[in-house]
């Protein structure tokens, strides 16, 4: 991960308060700062997972399934399609509405687990194979 201070990629990375801000960083930068114990979300990035999906030809396709380059549109798209605000969205996925309004936005990159919530709510693909 980087440090959200000096950009430093590395591995030892904590969440620290700061100025009223929680950031991420390293072993150097942490003297600017309180520790906090558990952070109240972290944004991690998982390398993606290698599967095999049947499809309604019988075929099978092999390689990485990633979320779509597009997705955030892919998710905006649905929603609007369906004519449902965040809150209706956030009711019928049990996610908070500020949390789906970061993962439309681009600000926040979706967990597994939501991806597949969010294709299946929506009825829309936001995985795709690369």
């Amino acid at each position: 991960m980087k440090c959200d201070i000096c950009a430093k990629e590395t591995a030892d990375i904590i969440a620290m308060r700061s100025s009223g801000q929680t950031l991420m960083v390293c072993s150097v930068c942490r003297s600017s700062g309180t520790k906090i114990e558990k952070p109240a979300f972290v944004v991690t990035r998982k390398e993606p997972k290698t599967q095999k999906e049947s499809f309604s030809t019988g075929l099978q396709q092999t390689g990485e399934l990633t979320l779509a380059d597009d997705y955030t549109k892919r998710i905006q798209r649905a929603r609007q399609k369906k004519n449902w605000t965040f809150k209706e969205l956030s009711e019928k996925t049990f996610e908070k509405e500020s949390t789906l309004k970061k993962v439309e936005s681009g600000a926040l990159l979706p967990e597994d687990a939501l991806v597949k919530k969010l294709e299946k709510v929506l009825e829309t693909k936001l995985m795709e194979f690369q």
